[in-house]
């Protein structure tokens, strides 16, 4: 069975059928002005949808477009791509902390800005590119954005009554939708209630006074949510870490859509002051937050660089190091030019200077951050310790960074100060991860 000729409406010789690459159409051979003497080896294009590459476009003009590209649902398309920025991959990944990690991130300080939830699942603060909620149904839920997705939202601040997953059709990659039935009790909405201090019940369940003995989770508040009108708290640009909250109750009702849904009312724990009170906005500047992580660009050529017309502006921003830190950093003599390197940071920013220190202090065998340091002497290069254990054991003796005959005996030279110091910045960071 042959497609038809869109010219002589004949199905037969089909062997003379040519397919058009863009648009579908079939033409034979012989129909088209002027006729092919053979089927062509490379890719056909139909007299409508063929393109002539010596075109000359008049200035102000357009070239003109195709049936099938004027029939494109994009160019109606009203969505923001961020010049492709929201669809790209990861382009490394959290290994201070393990995927299924409760609680703050090392080094991430509360009030931290991001421009786009990619970066999120790079910090380890949030790990779904897409999703809303981060969370399995064994251990729980180890994070959420609030964007204002569901109208049955509200935001209070310290206060949130979150609503659970599910319950709309986002086939044909659609990444939202009009509540078309009632939520149910597994994966995500299962998790957030494990949070929960409370026995699960898929009707409910209050902790009460003991709502602070409940999992830890981690609430990013997204720029949407202040787009759309329905949070004050929210930024005005970017994705924010706001700090840990914990699940105080949830419950089954039917929302405003007529389809029954899971609430979660979320209470704020956290020490440290949130990013919209006088004090969190003190220590946001103060610790240079106030600036957002933008996603990085392509690095300028060495020339641009060593081009002292135009140097960098420098953030108006002083880190001070407490003196415990300062203590570790210069006991470790080891490493004190890397430190030298480091501490300039600190005139940019706290988390400028935290991710300079992560990638300056990274094994260059597991390539992350190192645990339980050994430096080796007398070349002075430090790495993980069963990094190093592991290559012995391959009977690889060797300095993997500059080649030079180590003995075994290198693995007693653990780096308490450097560790310390690691430990340190990296608040919550246990170096034996």
């Amino acid at each position: 069975m042959y497609c038809k000729c869109v010219v002589c409406k004949s199905g037969e010789n089909g062997d003379k059928l040519l397919l058009c690459n863009e648009c579908d159409h079939a033409l034979h051979t012989y129909c088209l002005n002027p006729p092919l003497d053979a089927v062509p080896e490379d890719d056909f294009y139909c007299p409508d949808c063929k393109n002539d590459e010596n075109i000359i476009v008049k200035a102000g003009e357009k070239v003109k477009l195709t049936k099938k590209q004027l029939t494109m649902a994009s160019r109606n398309s009203n969505i923001r791509w961020d010049k492709g920025n929201q669809c790209k991959g990861l382009r490394k990944s959290c290994t201070i902390v393990p995927s299924n990690f409760f609680g703050s991130i090392p080094g991430v300080h509360v009030g931290t800005t991001w421009q786009f939830q990619t970066q999120l699942a790079e910090a380890g603060v949030h790990r779904m590119v897409v999703a809303g909620i981060h969370g399995t149904a064994k251990h729980g839920a180890f994070s959420i954005v609030v964007a204002g997705g569901y109208e049955d939202d509200k935001d209070g601040g310290d206060e949130i009554v979150y609503t659970g997953s599910g319950g709309r059709d986002l086939s044909g990659n659609k990444r939202t939708a009009v509540q078309s039935k009632d939520q149910e009790f597994d994966r995500f909405n299962l998790a957030l209630a494990i949070d929960c201090a409370a026995e699960l019940n898929p009707l409910g369940a209050d902790a009460g006074a003991k709502w602070h003995k409940g999992k830890a989770l981690r609430v990013v508040r997204s720029y949407k949510g202040r787009t759309k009108g329905e949070s004050k708290f929210a930024p005005e640009k970017g994705y924010r870490y706001d700090g840990i909250y914990k699940v105080v109750k949830y419950w089954k009702e039917k929302g405003r859509s007529g389809f029954f849904v899971y609430r979660y009312l979320l209470r704020r724990d956290d020490p440290v002051p949130a990013p919209w009170t006088k004090e969190g906005k003190a220590l946001i500047e103060k610790l240079g937050l106030d600036k957002m992580i933008m996603f990085e660009k392509v690095p300028k050529p060495l020339s641009a660089e060593l081009d002292d017309r135009n140097p960098p502006k420098k953030v108006k921003v002083e880190l001070i190091i407490d003196d415990r830190t300062k203590k570790f950093i210069e006991a470790d003599k080891a490493n004190e030019n890397l430190w030298k390197e480091c501490l300039p940071q600190c005139q940019y920013g706290q988390q400028a200077f935290v991710n300079f220190v992560e990638e300056t202090f990274k094994c260059i065998i597991c390539c992350t951050l190192m645990t339980e340091p050994v430096t080796t002497k007398p070349c002075n290069h430090s790495f993980c310790k069963q990094c190093l254990k592991r290559s012995f054991k391959a009977q690889v003796t060797t300095c993997p960074t500059c080649r030079t005959e180590l003995s075994e005996d290198q693995l007693l030279n653990r780096n308490k100060n450097l560790e310390n110091a690691l430990s340190s910045i990296f608040v919550g960071y246990n170096s034996k991860n």
